[in-house]
C-alpha cells in the first residue's frame, strides 16, 4: 500500500484478543479457547508476534531486504518514511553476534542526511573479522533514543552451521549389522535402528538411554513408497538410501550417519495434491516427554504467511507450551501466549 497509487487506505482491528471477565471464575478473561478474536496483544495486553509485526512495518525508518555474503561492503539500503524528521536526528548502532558462542561485537553508524519521504544508504564500519559471527542485528532509534525496530541479517548458512556441527563434534566409527528386517547403525555411543525394507527409523538410544523419537519419517501428505534400500559407505559416511522408481517408488528417502553421530535425513517426494495446505514429515514423540527446545533461526514467535515480518534471527529456547493464541491456559494467569 506505501507504493501503490491505487491503494484507498486500510484498518487493523483488534488490538487486543477479545474475551470478557468471568465473574464465576474468579474474575479471569475468558477468551473462548482459541475462537476469539485475535488481536495485536494478547488479553491482558501481553506482546504477542502481531505486536512485532506492526513494529516492523510502520517503523518511519524502512530497511530493504539484503541478503548478507562474503562480499557484502557494509551498505544497507533505507527509505525515510517520516514525514518531518531527518534521519540525522536518529540514532542507528549494530552489533555481531555468534548466537552459538555468545561472542559480540557492538559499534555505532553514523546517522545518514535523508530527508523525509527520502531514500538513501547507511554506511557499516565492519570489522575485519566480521564475517566469522552468525548474524548482524542493526538497530534504529528515534530523535528520544526509543528504539524503532531492530533487524536482524543472518551471516551464516545453514549448511556452514550443520559442517561446523559434523567438524567439531567428537568423531567416532560408524558400526553397521543387520538383524533379521533391521539394519541396527552405532556410533559415538549412539545406536540407531531403521527398518531395512521402509527406511524409517525405529529406535534411537544414547549412551543406552532410549530416546523416544521414532516411526518416521511419514508424509504428511502423500504416499511413502520408499523402497529398494541399500547402504554403502562414502569415506566414514554410512548412506542408506532407497532406489527411485518413476512409477511405484518416485518419492525416495536418505539418510547419512557422520562418524561425529550427526544424523541427516534427505526426503524428495510429491504431495497428494498440487496445491497442499500442509508439506513435510511427521515422527512419533510423546507429548509427556516434550520439555524444551533449542533452535536456531527466527524467532521468538512463530510466523504465519501473511505474517513474516517481526521476527529475529538467533538462538531460541523455548519450554514447552501447548496453549493458543487467544487462550488462557489456566484463569487468572497472565502470561505470554506464544
Amino acid at each position: 500500500m506505501w507504493h501503490n497509487p491505487l491503494s484507498a487506505g486500510g484498518f487493523l482491528w483488534d488490538f487486543a484478543d477479545q474475551g470478557i471477565v468471568r465473574k464465576d471464575l474468579h474474575d479471569s478473561l475468558d477468551t473462548d479457547h482459541h475462537r476469539g478474536a485475535d488481536g495485536i496483544v494478547g488479553p491482558h495486553h501481553e506482546k504477542e508476534g502481531s505486536f512485532f509485526t506492526i513494529k516492523e512495518i510502520w517503523s518511519p525508518v524502512h530497511m530493504e531486504r539484503r541478503e548478507i555474503t562474503p562480499a557484502f561492503d557494509g551498505i544497507l539500503h533505507i527509505e525515510n518514511r517520516y514525514a518531518f524528521t531527518n534521519l540525522n536526528q536518529c540514532t542507528f548502532s549494530a552489533r555481531l553476534a555468534g548466537p552459538a558462542t555468545n561472542r559480540t561485537d557492538s559499534f555505532a553508524i553514523t546517522a545518514p542526511d535523508i530527508a523525509p519521504f527520502e531514500k538513501g544508504r547507511l554506511q557499516l564500519q565492519l570489522p575485519a573479522n566480521w564475517n566469522s559471527y552468525d548474524v548482524l542485528y542493526v538497530t534504529a532509534s528515534d530523535k528520544d533514543k526509543r528504539e524503532l525496530f531492530t533487524w536482524s541479517f543472518p551471516v551464516v548458512r545453514p549448511v556452514q552451521v550443520t559442517q561446523r556441527n559434523i567438524d567439531t563434534v567428537g568423531k567416532s566409527e560408524v558400526f553397521f549389522k543387520e538383524a533379521d528386517s533391521l539394519w541396527i547403525v552405532s556410533v559415538n555411543n549412539m545406536q540407531l535402528t531403521f527398518n531395512k525394507y521402509k527406511g524409517l527409523l525405529k529406535n534411537v538410544s544414547n549412551k543406552g538411554r532410549t530416546i523416544p523419537f521414532n516411526n518416521g519419517p511419514i508424509l504428511q501428505e502423500g504416499e511413502n513408497n520408499f523402497a529398494g534400500f541399500s547402504h554403502h559407505y562414502e569415506g566414514k559416511n554410512l548412506i542408506i538410501s532407497s532406489a527411485f522408481d518413476r512409477k511405484q517408488s518416485y518419492n525416495t528417502l536418505q539418510w547419512i550417519i557422520y562418524p561425529s553421530g550427526i544424523v541427516k535425513m534427505t526426503v524428495h517426494y510429491f504431495p497428494a495434491a498440487y496445491f497442499t495446505t500442509f508439506a513435510g514429515v511427521n515422527f512419533s514423540f510423546p507429548e509427556s516427554d516434550m520439555v524444551t527446545v533449542d533452535y536456531m533461526g527466527d524467532g521468538p514467535y512463530r510466523v504465519w504467511k501473511n505474517r513474516l515480518k517481526g521476527t529475529r534471527f538467533g538462538v531460541w529456547h523455548k519450554d514447552y507450551n501447548n496453549t493458543e493464541t487467544g487462550e488462557l491456559e489456566l484463569p487468572g494467569i497472565q502470561r505470554i501466549l506464544r
